[in-house]
């Protein structure tokens, strides 16, 4: 098998410098033929082109159209002079317009990129799970530029009144907080409970233990979700009335 591909190798090689040498032989002998007829083909259509400018030429030179036309009209130089000094005028407001621009720009699309950048927290996790994602206030473009300027502090208002013993008991509660933060002991901390905050009150005042009734129901209420009757309304406001005299005295 070896000596027939080497046989056919051989072949291959001495038919490749056969076909080479021939190809290269026939060029030869035809390159005097394919000038001869590309001079043939090209001469008559030299003499044609020759014969339509003979014939067009009169036509051509009394044409207006190709009369040569000057390109730039003549300009007064002191209006030159007056162009360049208006043009050296409005240059610095032309370049510090741009320059602003720019700066837009570059400031624009560096918030892009930050809003990008924070909200694309990518994570690789497996097939199937779900990530909470939660609000993050500040990180958006409206947050980012809206940290830039004071905020106003929003007044607290009480809760709306619907007429029911639940508006009213979280009404009784609200003008209890309201009532120690006008004594000077502040409103209710986020992480803290009604029943915490009035154990510090009454650790500070012996007389905000008054308070335990409406601090209890409205516990009740919120956590509970417990709806109050009119008897624990009732006992609420006249423990609030209690507290608001012992504060007076």
């Amino acid at each position: 098998m070896r000596a027939r591909l080497g046989i056919a190798a051989m072949g291959a090689a001495a038919a490749a410098a056969f076909v080479g040498e021939l190809l290269a032989a026939l060029g030869e002998a035809l390159a005097p033929v394919y000038d001869r007829l590309v001079f043939l083909v090209l001469l008559p259509l030299g003499y044609l082109a020759a014969l339509v400018f003979y014939l067009l030429e009169p036509i051509l030179r009394s044409s207006r159209l190709f009369e040569p036309r000057p390109s730039v009209a003549p300009r007064n130089p002191e209006a030159d002079a007056a162009l360049l000094r208006e043009i050296e005028r409005n240059r610095p407001y032309v370049v510090g317009a741009l320059e602003l621009l720019v700066v837009l720009v570059l400031v624009v699309i560096a918030l892009l990129l930050l809003e990008r950048v924070v909200r694309e927290r990518r994570l690789t996790l497996p097939e199937g799970a779900e990530v909470e994602r939660d609000r993050a206030d500040g990180l958006s473009i409206a947050g980012t530029l809206g940290a830039l300027f004071p905020r106003r502090r929003g007044r607290r208002g009480p809760p709306r009144e619907d007429g029911t013993e639940a508006s009213a008991l979280r009404n009784l509660y609200w003008r209890l907080l309201a009532l120690a933060e006008r004594a000077g002991h502040g409103w209710r901390g986020i992480a803290e409970t009604p029943a915490e905050q009035q154990r510090r009150l009454a650790a500070a005042d012996p007389r905000w233990a008054l308070a335990m009734p409406i601090v209890a129901a409205f516990e009740d209420l919120r956590y509970g979700e417990r709806v109050p009757d009119r008897a624990t309304v009732a006992g609420a406001r006249a423990a609030f009335r209690e507290v608001e005299a012992a504060l007076r005295t």
